[in-house]
């Protein structure tokens, strides 16, 4: 396999690990998603969902879904299962947004993305499947964008170890490179 695709067998492999590790389910998230993903769908059922909202899914998120699963283990709570992520903004492209002041002014934009996974007080990982940024992942989060602030040293006190996780999904918090959906995974799995 590629490196733009991931390897089934390192993703269960890396899964049990995680799971032999936490037994007690300790880790955020743990207790929903319990480092398992949903099974692998049917190219009939991906066929079916690309064609109700006239979209292509990015090539490595969908050969995800056909060879390792659908949903589950994932950041935070873990990945939405693919039937949970349609709605009628997937067929409306993904604008982000340029300022943070334009960013306030709106709530999280939804256009265009697949919200795979809720980190919970309104952020969200997405990836983009209509626009410009097409098979990117992005933070969409409420009131935040590469330009805003830190945030208050309250706030990341009492938040060290989700700025932790979150800078090894996205990369350092000022400097947000664009990652694909397997490289996205790859962090998570290589750095929770």
């Amino acid at each position: 396999m590629s490196d733009s695709v991931l390897d089934p067998r390192f993703v269960r492999e890396r899964l049990a690990a995680l799971r032999a590790a936490d037994p007690h389910l300790q880790r955020f998230g743990a207790r929903k998603h319990r480092y398992r993903l949903g099974p692998p769908l049917r190219e009939a059922q991906i066929q079916a969902f690309e064609q109700q909202y006239a979209l292509q899914l990015p090539q490595d998120y969908r050969t995800f879904l056909l060879t390792v699963g659908n949903g589950g283990a994932g950041p935070s709570y873990g990945m939405a299962s693919l039937q949970d992520l349609g709605w009628e903004g997937l067929q409306r492209p993904f604008t982000p947004p340029s300022t943070f002041a334009a960013f306030e002014e709106e709530d999280i934009c939804e256009d265009g993305v697949l919200l795979l996974c809720d980190h919970g007080c309104e952020q969200y990982s997405a990836l983009v499947v209509r626009g410009d940024e097409f098979g990117q992942m992005f933070l969409l989060a409420e009131g935040w964008t590469p330009e805003t602030p830190r945030w208050t040293d309250l706030w990341l006190l009492h938040h060290r170890n989700w700025i932790a996780a979150v800078e090894a999904l996205y990369g350092e918090y000022e400097r947000l490179p664009r990652r694909t959906f397997s490289q996205w995974y790859r962090a998570w799995l290589e750095h929770v």
